[in-house]
């Protein structure tokens, strides 16, 4: 089975409960008495049976939307900048417009994302 894809939340709460520990038992341990912190994890929606699987399979942190968002628009400008390295304005231009777009989407919605348009 691959890793549980967690957010950043859930993933400081497995190590804050973790505290040092490889013995499962001692890992659910802390997880039941650490009530402040099993109150935040059901609001992560954050159960016994995901935290399992990420103790057995490990975990990666999922990026958020703007993370995402930054990943596509570099990705844009990386594709472009090939485009032009290989004299294929064509391309570069549509890549350009595409980012413009991207952009001007954001702007619309209100959404600012540093590395896009903040």
């Amino acid at each position: 089975m691959e890793k549980v894809k967690l957010t950043k939340k859930q993933a400081e709460i497995i190590e804050s409960i973790k505290d040092g520990t490889d013995d499962i038992a001692n890992f659910l341990t802390h997880w039941h008495t650490a009530q402040d912190k099993a109150m935040v994890a059901t609001r992560e929606n954050f159960t016994p049976s995901l935290l399992m699987k990420a103790w057995e399979y490990g975990y990666e942190i999922e990026k958020t939307p703007e993370e995402r968002a930054l990943d596509y628009y570099e990705t844009l400008e990386h594709l472009m900048n090939e485009a032009a390295a290989k004299d294929n304005r064509g391309k570069a231009v549509a890549l350009s417009n595409e980012r413009v777009g991207a952009r001007n989407i954001l702007i619309m919605l209100g959404i600012k994302i540093e590395g896009i348009n903040a």
